[in-house]
């Protein structure tokens, strides 16, 4: 199969004369934004980071040995009470970080 004779040649194709709309040149800026890559993955990924560091943390044993000396009548009965509490410090942390610009005052 030739693939030359299947497409259109650059210079054949046709050229608008007219200029872009502001509609369409928005369109375009926000499609090809120069913005660097490392920026735009972090901001995608923010909230993956931000859940995966919190995870990384609260599974060190240290951070067990700190909640069973702070709340040892809550975690002391079974593993699943552990994990329990661990889950729900995880979401407040969680919450908290994720709202912490409308507490100080800055916007994402």
């Amino acid at each position: 199969m030739d693939f030359m004779s299947s497409g259109d040649f650059i210079p054949q194709l046709p050229i608008s004369k007219t200029p872009p709309t502001p509609n369409e040149l928005r369109i375009v800026d926000n499609l090809f934004k120069s913005e660097e890559t490392l920026k735009i993955v972090f901001k995608e990924f923010k909230d993956a980071i931000l859940i995966g560091v919190l995870f990384i943390i609260f599974s060190l044993p240290q951070i067990d040995t700190l909640i069973q000396k702070f709340a040892p009548v809550i975690v002391s009965g079974s593993a699943y009470f552990m994990f329990s509490f661990k889950a729900l410090v995880f979401v407040i942390v969680y919450y908290f970080i994720k709202n912490l610009s409308s507490v100080t005052g800055k916007q994402r």
